[in-house]
């Protein structure tokens, strides 16, 4: 049952959402005409100031991200102001950043008040995560961020807490998280195109659906098959 919700109740809800977006088109159009005017004005301070908008966003999006703010949220916003690519760096880094620092805070300044607070089931999960990581190096981290349902933050707090090298840390934390977010990255993107309901149902969102279907399903496949080459 929870392996279901985890996996296909997300792509389930997005779908219902956007059937019911086009049932009730007259309703919900102010709405859209209203975001896509929103994104617009937003755009067009960006291409006023490229360099000033993704710098500010860029730091604001570690700082929010050392909190426990959805990096969902963040991707999509990258994705409707900055387009795919400009967008997918400056998550992808500042995402990286943001893990590399609580990390850090974990291993060297919170790990007396962190490890005081594990009760013994949260305890025995990291002793056997310790024990991964010195049998597997930075391949358990990674099949660990291939997973969407292990959260940003706990995972960041519990890696500090582990032997994992930091070089490692950064390269499997930025490669894990690279497909989630160019996901989230596009969705937003698509954000900046929608003026009526109708612009919902496109092929392009289609597509998004499906991937926000099958990415839970295939994030753990490819992390089964990183565990089986690791152990062959």
């Amino acid at each position: 049952m929870i392996r279901f919700l985890t996996t296909w109740l997300p792509a389930i809800v997005i779908a219902i959402g956007v059937a019911a977006l086009w049932h009730w088109a007259v309703p919900v159009q102010p709405e859209l005409t209203e975001l896509h005017g929103t994104i617009e004005r937003f755009r067009r301070w960006n291409d006023a100031r490229p360099l000033f908008y993704a710098a500010g966003f860029f730091g604001a999006s570690i700082g929010l991200l050392l909190l426990p703010v959805p990096l969902v949220l963040l991707a999509l916003i990258a994705g409707a102001i900055f387009d795919f690519w400009p967008g997918l760096v400056l998550i992808s880094a500042a995402s990286t950043i943001a893990a590399t620092l609580l990390m850090l805070a974990s291993r060297y300044v919170l790990a007396g008040p962190l490890k005081a607070r594990l009760n013994a089931n949260l305890t025995d999960r990291l002793e056997r995560l310790n024990a991964a990581v010195d049998r597997d190096g930075a391949m358990t981290l990674l099949s660990l961020r291939l997973t969407p349902a292990v959260p940003f933050h706990a995972l960041n707090l519990a890696a500090g807490l582990t032997s994992i090298r930091l070089r490692s840390y950064v390269i499997v934390t930025l490669i894990g998280k690279l497909p989630m977010i160019a996901i989230f990255v596009g969705a937003g993107n698509h954000l900046a195109d929608v003026e009526r309901v109708a612009d919902i149902m496109t092929p392009r969102v289609i597509a998004i659906l499906f991937l926000l279907a099958v990415f839970p399903w295939l994030a753990r496949w490819t992390a089964r098959q990183i565990r089986k080459a690791r152990a062959g």
